[in-house]
């Protein structure tokens, strides 16, 4: 009996089947990596910070950098998911245009948290109930899922290029032109300039494919 289990929770063809539980648990794996991914780099300000430094934002909008810091926080505290009060930039005039265009931003990365939250959950549980029993190959095909992720997108980008990958991102996302801003009307696009949404990507594309990493070494861990 002892050797019959033990048999089980090695890595042969049998354990790398496409069992309903692998998939479920690797596609929850997937979400999770994605939308942390998203979430972290949404919110970590710091990469913000260190890239209007860099690019010495302040000086090319003649403006105090506390300024810029203050409005860009409070873009990013409307974004949170329990964030109810309405979008009121502290220096910064917006259209109605730009309003509805923030709300539906909103809209998405409300629903990436959640989703966030809700992958981890079902991760949690798969990963409790697989782990115990000695069963890693979801975490193999998660890595290998989330993997293909990165690495489609950055052939994507060095196929069509950033610009083009910009517009069409937003043209799929929303079903207006409200993301294409005028600074006069919307100043708040100047403190959001495309190297800053290139640099997002980046690190976005990177954190997933450190994780997809992650997760296929510990599927090669023994117990």
């Amino acid at each position: 009996m002892v050797e019959q289990v033990q048999k089980s929770n090695q890595y042969d063809g049998k354990e790398k089947r496409l069992t309903l539980s692998n998939l479920c648990a690797s596609f929850s794996l997937c979400i999770f990596v994605l939308t942390f991914a998203i979430v972290l780099t949404l919110f970590f300000r710091p990469i913000y910070h260190l890239y209007i430094d860099a690019t010495k934002l302040p000086m090319q909008l003649d403006m105090e950098r506390e300024e810029i810091v203050e409005n860009y926080d409070v873009l990013i505290d409307y974004n949170v998911v329990f964030h109810r009060e309405p979008l009121d930039f502290p220096s910064l005039k917006s259209s109605e245009s730009g309003r509805i265009h923030f709300a539906d931003v909103k809209k998405i990365f409300d629903a990436c948290q959640i989703a966030m939250l809700g992958s981890f959950l079902v991760a949690l549980i798969f990963f409790t109930v697989k782990i115990r029993r000695g069963e890693r190959y979801f975490l193999r095909l998660a890595g290998g899922l989330s993997l293909a992720l990165p690495i489609g997108l950055a052939i994507v980008f060095l196929v069509i290029g950033w610009d083009r990958v910009f517009v069409l991102f937003h043209k799929i996302m929303f079903s207006n032109d409200y993301w294409m801003f005028d600074a006069n009307t919307d100043p708040v696009i100047r403190i959001l300039p495309d190297g800053f949404f290139l640099l997002c990507a980046i690190i976005i594309v990177a954190l997933i494919f450190l994780m997809a990493i992650l997760l296929i070494f510990f599927s090669r861990k023994k117990n």
